[in-house]
């Protein structure tokens, strides 16, 4: 049916794993065995696996981009270093990130070290389209 309404079952063992980040009107991304009951043709969910947006993030993205315009200044590129190894987002995470500098008709994408990884986080992402823009960081799934 077109209402975009199934039915998910979540099983006491997953629920546990999940129950943090199970809260009202949080995004959770699930994982699962779909069926369609032969009846009434409602679609039906076991759920697998649940995971927070930045959880879903880092799982399945393939590496956050960010686009760092190139000027006569450097303030920007300092502005981002700044951003990344702020205390809450030193960790090291699983996330790469890939640096695409634009300058006139030039762009070139910089592949940074695995020691720059992050964990996606909603407040990481939101700090860098603070300073860079929201169209100029984004995830990629690939």
């Amino acid at each position: 049916d077109n209402t975009g309404v199934a039915e998910v079952a979540v099983f006491s063992d997953i629920y546990q794993k999940a129950r943090s980040i199970l809260m009202k009107d949080q995004i959770i991304i699930m994982e699962g065995v779909v069926s369609v009951d032969k009846e009434s043709n409602a679609k039906k969910m076991r759920a697998e696996q649940v995971y927070s947006l930045a959880q879903a993030r880092e799982r399945f993205g393939s590496h956050l981009n960010i686009v760092l315009p190139i000027s006569g200044n450097n303030s920007l590129a300092l502005a981002l270093k700044n951003v990344l190894r702020q205390p809450t987002h030193t960790v090291i995470g699983e996330c790469p990130v890939i640096i695409q500098c634009q300058h006139c008709d030039f762009t070139a994408d910089y592949h940074i070290s695995s020691d720059w990884n992050v964990h996606p986080s909603d407040e990481l992402i939101e700090a860098l389209q603070e300073v860079l823009g929201s169209s100029n960081v984004t995830m990629s799934y690939a």
